[in-house]
């Protein structure tokens, strides 16, 4: 499932949004306002927001992902650079949603 360009969810959707990513997304909002010029900072509190979100919105991208995540685990150290494809994946099925 893709979204078209400035999409917004469902009221019900955005409940569970609010519900289930509110506290990871004002996370990531905190850690970008505290690092403005270093969007590396953040990437990981971003792809957790995304894997939250998706999981509501795109659910298939984010049980694909999640499923490549806990594949390259080795030695209790996961190997993200393994799921890129499964991300971008992620990304494109969130891509212009108007998340508020």
């Amino acid at each position: 499932m893709g979204w078209l360009w400035n999409s917004k969810p469902t009221q019900h959707q955005q409940d569970r949004l609010d519900r289930k990513c509110g506290y990871q997304a004002r996370g990531l909002k905190g850690c970008q306002d505290a690092n403005p010029n270093n969007e590396q900072a953040c990437e990981h509190l971003k792809r957790q927001v995304d894997l939250c979100r998706s999981s509501i919105l795109c659910p298939q991208q984010a049980q694909d992902f999640t499923e490549c995540i806990n594949e390259s685990m080795a030695n209790g150290k996961t190997r993200l650079d393994r799921c890129e494809k499964e991300y971008k994946a992620v990304q494109k099925c969130l891509r212009g949603i108007d998340f508020k």
